[in-house]
């Protein structure tokens, strides 16, 4: 009876002295679960992919490893405000001040974060780095221009949030990796150059909206916007670019389409997957006078007095090569002179032409 008891006892003693450590053991556990939560996260090469962009604030007690987590970058920008590449002195943003031009080639460069605090920057300059993600470069009211070729960079978006209002040029030629081009509201910008067809394999998207200086878009050889040849564009979007005088979107596959406000008098659209909704996307372009949608998949051509309102001078229309055309209708077009049709080889599908008072039509068909 007396060892029962004894067994009791100690059992109860050894389940209080669980029951009072507890506690301690979960709020300790809290405390480095907090510690955990409030330690400044460390970004390190690598991770771009998956990084979401965070502004950066500069701190009392700040170096210049701990604000630019990249140690290439962090360097670079070192040197260029205190003359050292000692990246564990302490950074002040009048030493940032200091930096007007930020040259970083072949530094191995991947991440960007931190280079929002180069307020007066008005050049950078990071050709032939792993630059995966632009989108630090981010709120520089100085910056004029931009250069980021031969780097791993997926987009190029730009919009009225990015605060760059005095940029003028991009090169971003020699980016295999790229997929869409997003330039909107822009106020300065001149240039942007890409790559010929061949360096832009993965490109499906292009959008150019209300950019008022814009010139020059695409490959950095040819002026104005040109992209021809580049298979896996789908999408182009090019609206409000008063500037913009040519423009050349032939060979591609594009299936959607938006060109609006624009002073060019040439579209050449050939060999892309338009459809007969291209019509409803081809706006304001007063001084147009050639459209060539040659090649496309295109069922029925209508062009009546609504066109006219969006296209008042337009001269020559190319429909060479839609097989399957159904329906020609063309009217009240005043300045319409020819519409180049296939022969009958490749008219097949086509049951019914209408043309109506087109004064100036002279030919409509094959040539």
């Amino acid at each position: 009876m007396k060892r029962k008891i004894s067994s009791i006892i100690v059992v109860g003693i050894m389940l209080f002295q669980s029951l009072t450590t507890y506690p301690f053991i979960t709020e300790a556990k809290e405390n480095e679960q907090k510690e955990e939560i409030n330690k400044p996260s460390k970004i390190t090469k690598g991770l771009t992919n998956s990084l979401k962009y965070t502004k950066t604030i500069l701190e009392t007690g700040d170096t210049y490893d701990s604000v630019f987590p990249d140690s290439a970058l962090a360097k670079v920008v070192a040197k260029e405000a205190t003359g050292s590449e000692n990246t564990t002195q302490l950074v002040t943003q009048a030493d940032l001040n200091k930096i007007k031009s930020l040259n970083g080639y072949n530094k191995g460069i991947s991440v960007l974060t931190g280079i929002n605090l180069l307020v007066n920057v008005t050049s950078i300059s990071l050709n032939n780095n792993q630059v995966t993600d632009i989108s630090p470069i981010d709120q520089l009211p100085n910056l004029v221009s931009l250069s980021v070729k031969n780097n791993q960079i997926s987009s190029l978006i730009l919009n009225a949030q990015n605060q760059l209002p005095k940029l003028t040029t991009i090169d971003i030629e020699n980016n295999p990796d790229l997929n869409t081009i997003d330039i909107q509201d822009q106020p300065q910008l001149v240039d942007v150059k890409t790559s010929g067809y061949t360096g832009l394999r993965k490109l499906t998207t292009v959008i150019a909206k209300n950019n008022p200086e814009l010139v020059n878009l695409g490959q950095y050889t040819i002026r104005n916007v040109y992209f021809s040849q580049v298979a896996s564009l789908t999408k182009v979007e090019l609206v409000n670019l008063p500037k913009v005088r040519k423009v050349n979107l032939e060979r591609n596959s594009i299936n959607e389409l938006k060109v609006t406000d624009l002073a060019i008098e040439d579209l050449p659209l050939g060999e892309n997957e338009l459809t007969d909704t291209v019509f409803d996307n081809i706006q304001n372009l007063p001084n147009l006078k050639t459209l060539d949608l040659s090649k496309n998949q295109l069922e029925e051509v209508v062009l009546d007095k609504t066109d006219v309102e969006n296209l008042p001078n337009l001269m020559t229309l190319n429909i060479q090569q839609n097989l399957a055309i159904k329906l020609i209708n063309v009217q009240d077009q005043p300045q319409l002179v020819d519409v180049k049709t296939s022969d009958y080889k490749e008219l097949s599908a086509l049951t019914t032409v209408i043309a109506k008072n087109n004064p100036e039509l002279v030919n409509l068909g094959y040539p």
